[in-house]
């Protein structure tokens, strides 16, 4: 893969069923390029104890994924020749550096005067063996080599995910997202305001949110709505100053949208 083809890319990870991007070059590439923002969920070096500010990786929902997935620019890191420490040397080490910091304590308390004189130490017949530098466990680096493997809808590892993360309606949703997108919005999770997701005009650092879509399984116009649910969006909506919209694919798959508004408010 020469070095402009791969300039291009959007490399993702897969790492315990979570969409990670480390790089922060390609962070900006969906941002800019994309409109995709995620959610950063690394902790920051200089304040790791903190949840205020946070840092790369970037998480992004299986949506976000599917829409690069389906536009052909989303490629996943495959790790080869893996080379891995095994269980029982690393369970051998922990207790080797247990028992030498055990040790490092009782010398200094004898050292002290605080450890009685007639108190040994323990085990002498292993402490001889013991080395400083095994007071930290080495972990082997587990990946020789990384390469890219361009994703598609087929792929076993995305099947994987929506039969993890997805539900009956996900693909309703995804054409929802899609539909959007191609409408040049910027679309975050709208669970805080009760929709699925929550549209900008705009990256979301410069504008404030104006949408909150909530994706329906209606196969025609004609099917029932409930109106408790409609009295309590449109109200949601007004009070937030953003417009509750209801969206669904019709059988042509054709998205249509349904704005519902408090007439005189906001």
């Amino acid at each position: 893969m020469s070095d402009d083809h791969k300039h291009n890319n959007i490399n993702i990870s897969i790492i315990n069923n979570q969409i990670l991007i480390f790089e922060v070059d390609m962070i900006c590439k969906l941002r800019e390029s994309y409109g995709i923002i995620g959610v950063l969920s690394g902790t920051l070096s200089l304040a790791p104890q903190q949840q205020s500010l946070l840092g790369v990786p970037l998480q992004l929902s299986i949506y976000e994924l599917l829409y690069l997935v389906d536009l052909g620019v989303c490629y996943l890191n495959v790790d080869v020749d893996v080379d891995v420490q095994g269980e029982e040397e690393f369970v051998n080490d922990l207790i080797n550096n247990v028992k030498l910091k055990r040790i490092q304590r009782l010398k200094k308390l004898k050292n002290h005067g605080i450890l009685q004189k007639n108190e040994e130490l323990e085990d002498k017949d292993w402490v001889c063996n013991l080395n400083e530098h095994e007071l930290f466990i080495e972990t082997k680096n587990s990946t020789k080599q990384t390469n890219t493997k361009l994703l598609s809808m087929n792929d076993d590892i995305i099947q994987q995910l929506l039969s993890i993360k997805g539900h009956d309606f996900t693909m309703i949703r995804f054409q929802i997202y899609k539909d959007l997108k191609k409408k040049s919005w910027f679309i975050q999770p709208g669970l805080r305001y009760g929709g699925d997701f929550i549209c900008y005009p705009n990256d979301p650092l410069r504008y404030h949110s104006q949408l909150i879509i909530k994706c329906c399984t209606w196969d025609d116009d004609d099917d029932d709505v409930n109106l408790i649910d409609l009295i309590n969006f449109g109200r949601l909506g007004t009070s937030v100053k953003k417009s509750f919209v209801y969206g669904y694919v019709k059988h042509d798959g054709i998205v249509n949208y349904h704005t519902v508004e408090w007439s005189g408010f906001g």
